[in-house]
């Protein structure tokens, strides 16, 4: 069981992005465990702590509730976490999630990890490949094709190159070309470079 060394998290990641749109993604499998960092975690007074990722934390139990998640990699380190981030009132077993419109209470996280966790899978298959890298991990196409619009795909990196290789495959073959249209390809005057 891994506990929060925080008292309450902020909803936001330092990226700027919202832990509950991470859930959202995750949860629907637009995006994968695999491509969110993993937590480090410590072992401390008998129990393990996040050392980092509290909030992914929260996420990620958030996902187990639900019967998405089971299992998650995490790293561990051997340094203690200081005193001044340890601010848990409950013993690391609950997190409140600010915000100026509620107060949401996470419950107890069920994940234990001896060094390394394995992550076993989710609740739905995600037996979809990504049709450029071929990375099997996906529910529908739709999250394989969002991976590769993305610019994350190993294949096509790059969000404008992705976009680029997904216009030219469209525009290359016949029964896809109707798709095209300039509302679609959000251009002005509907056109692109193909260079």
């Amino acid at each position: 069981e891994i506990r929060f060394t925080h008292d309450s998290i902020s909803p936001v990641f330092s990226c700027g992005r919202r832990i509950h749109d991470t859930y959202d993604e995750l949860s629907r499998g637009f995006k994968s465990v695999h491509d969110i960092p993993r937590m480090k975690v410590t072992f401390m007074n008998g129990e393990w702590y996040t050392y980092t990722g509290n909030r992914r934390l929260w996420v990620f139990q958030k996902l187990q509730r639900e019967g998405v998640l089971f299992d998650i990699v995490v790293d561990t380190t051997d340094r203690s976490v200081p005193l001044s981030k340890f601010t848990t009132q409950n013993g690391g077993t609950a997190v409140r999630v600010r915000s100026a419109g509620g107060r949401g209470v996470a419950s107890t996280p069920k994940f234990s990890p001896p060094h390394r966790q394995s992550f076993r899978g989710m609740a739905e298959p995600r037996n979809v490949a990504c049709p450029v890298c071929g990375i099997v991990r996906f529910k529908s196409g739709v999250g394989a094709v969002m991976h590769v619009e993305s610019g994350s795909c190993p294949g096509c990196p790059g969000a404008n190159n992705a976009r680029r290789q997904i216009f030219n495959f469209v525009r290359g073959h016949r029964e896809t070309q109707s798709l095209l249209t300039p509302m679609l390809m959000d251009l002005p005057g509907g056109t692109i470079d193909a260079a």
